[in-house]
């Protein structure tokens, strides 16, 4: 929307086809996935703007001016009997804080953008907690993720591994690089071909594995950080319950272990 900065909202919408007509524009030079991004921003600048700047901009329903893509929900993580080749591959990558990096995502299940950020100073080992102060949706959303104790062996292994690769960023930073601006790792993403799954396919992943342990879609929802309407499941906090956060999160990371080749 760089080009749009100086048009008044005002003439989207008494020409409404402007918008729909560049998301057909996106779609065709960018994808469909990045169409639909692009309509559901403008919608929400829209409304804010006719909720809080301007209450005399017309209300436009804008899902129905847009003839939204159809999306696939991806699902390429992995199951039981894809994890031995997967920690094959892992054992081979030859930087350990990327291995280790890599392994975290999968045993927390985390997002991997607010995973590379983490601190430090945001372990508490007592605990066993690894507190992530802006996840996606801001702090607002902040939380803790529970540790288990193969999750706590590497973060062992990635202090060990980011004192060596940069020395000065791993006093800070849990996954330290030497070659980034912010002195975290900026990137995950490796060589299909040396390590076939990374990212948000390893949080698929977790959530296969929990599933397959027949976890409660409460608990669950707790361990990613997910948002949930239930009135219900909104009555347990984290607090009360992170003995059995940890408990499953224990329960998970020993069923991924198992399928690590032995030797």
């Amino acid at each position: 929307m760089k080009g749009w900065l100086g048009v008044p909202l005002r003439k989207f919408a008494d020409h409404p086809r402007l918008v729909e007509e560049r998301h057909h524009e996106i779609t065709r030079e960018n994808g469909p996935y990045a169409a639909n991004h692009f309509g559901r921003a403008f919608r929400r600048l829209y409304r804010y703007a006719q909720a809080k700047l301007d209450r005399t901009l017309p209300l436009v329903a804008w899902s129905q001016v847009i003839t939204w893509n159809a999306e696939v929900r991806d699902s390429s993580g992995m199951g039981d009997t894809d994890l031995g080749d997967w920690f094959a591959q892992l054992a081979d990558l030859k930087n350990g804080v990327r291995r280790e990096f890599h392994l975290f995502t999968l045993l927390s299940g985390s997002r991997p953008d607010a995973l590379s950020k983490a601190r430090w100073a945001d372990l508490d080992v007592r605990r066993r907690a690894l507190r992530i102060p802006e996840p996606k949706g801001g702090p607002d959303r902040a939380f803790a993720i529970p540790l288990s104790r193969p999750m706590l062996a590497s973060l062992i292994r990635a202090r060990k591994a980011g004192r060596k690769l940069a020395p000065r960023q791993s006093a800070t930073f849990v996954f330290p690089s030497p070659d980034s601006a912010s002195g975290h790792l900026a990137e995950w993403k490796e060589d299909r071909a040396e390590l076939a799954k990374w990212g948000k396919q390893l949080r698929q992943s977790y959530v296969i594995a929990a599933e397959t342990l027949d976890v409660s879609e409460r608990t669950l929802k707790r361990l990613l950080n997910h948002k949930t309407q239930d009135v219900t499941m909104g009555y347990g906090d984290r607090d009360r319950m992170w003995p059995r956060l940890l408990a499953e999160q224990e329960r998970i990371s020993a069923h991924i272990m198992a399928h690590q080749p032995r030797g």
